[in-house]
């Protein structure tokens, strides 16, 4: 995946529009890529993009021992979550950080995931 489709797919996260089938099989297919050879998902990959808690176990997966700081006003319509992956909350001199926000948990998280990821690329 080049880094305007990253880019897009990231945007796509990070908006209030529901991803289609065809986005939820980018994320798993940039998540897939990004960690080649490495087993980053509990079970069905497509179905699961919506989950918290099957985010979170792609991020630990992907990034082992990071912090992950996850913000945010629970609301139905207007939802605003925000979550933050850093090698340590104790010092503001990390080389790299990933922040993502979307009005989905799932989607906040899986963006800070890419984001950090590419980023870790260009070091």
């Amino acid at each position: 995946m080049g880094k305007s489709e990253s880019n897009d797919l990231i945007q796509k996260l990070e908006s209030r529009d529901p991803l289609g089938h065809r986005d939820k099989s980018a994320v798993v297919g940039a998540i897939d890529g990004l960690f080649p050879g490495r087993s980053m998902w509990p079970e069905a990959r497509e179905d699961r993009t919506e989950s918290a808690d099957v985010a979170l176990h792609v991020a630990e997966k992907a990034f082992p021992n990071w912090d992950i700081k996850l913000t945010g006003k629970t609301s139905a319509s207007h939802g605003n979550w925000v979550c933050t992956l850093r090698e340590s909350a104790a010092s503001d001199d990390d080389e790299v950080i990933g922040i993502g926000s979307s009005p989905v948990l799932a989607h906040a998280i899986f963006a800070a995931c890419l984001k950090l990821a590419a980023g870790k690329r260009h070091l």
